[in-house]
């Protein structure tokens, strides 16, 4: 009986996994190394490693990512590896909102009208006015007295009359020859 190497694989995102190894039980029949996989023992390249048929590795993801999809691969009787279908997702501790998506560990890429570490500031590229505060992408929520998409229109509770305009709350500009809060004078 042999006593067989047994190798552990953890996945890098924006590089190739790499196998760690462990003694495990013995098997007989040689397998070639994963595919595409960097094998290390101790941080040293161990590339001439030999697998066998029947072989399991488990394999983790780096911190800040989570795997999903199954956690080991197996060489098969063919000395072929059953096909690797984990995905290390990265991990936002904190639940992106609006539709932000986790990019990278606890960083959220936001959708277009958000901003913010986790897209919870909607964005108005033109100021709210008068007192109103952005609670949407390009959407004002005015206080009393103010409307419009900026919150730039007064509100006259009373309309003003004889060609007056509005120019702040139930405050009228009377045209010339007219008076009073409601230009009725």
């Amino acid at each position: 009986c042999l006593q067989l190497v047994f190798f552990s694989l953890t996945f890098y995102p924006q590089g190739d996994p790499i196998l760690l190894y462990s003694v495990s039980p013995h098997a007989a029949k040689p397998c070639p190394p994963p595919p595409g996989w960097k094998v290390s023992s101790g941080g040293v390249n161990t590339s001439k490693q030999l697998f066998y048929v029947g072989q399991s590795l488990p394999f983790s993801c780096p911190k800040g990512h989570q795997a999903k999809g199954t956690t080991t691969i197996t060489c098969r009787t063919d000395q072929t590896w059953t096909p690797v279908s984990t995905v290390c997702e990265t991990v936002c501790w904190l639940q992106c909102l609006n539709g932000g998506v986790c990019q990278r560990p606890n960083t959220c890429s936001c959708p277009e009208g958000w901003m913010g570490r986790l897209c919870e500031e909607p964005i108005c590229i033109l100021p709210c006015l008068n007192g109103g505060r952005c609670v949407a992408p390009y959407q004002c929520e005015c206080p009393t007295g103010w409307m419009g998409t900026r919150c730039h229109s007064a509100v006259c509770l009373s309309p003003c009359l004889n060609g007056g305009r509005c120019i702040r709350p139930n405050r009228c500009q009377c045209s010339p020859g007219w008076s009073g809060h409601d230009c009725s004078r």
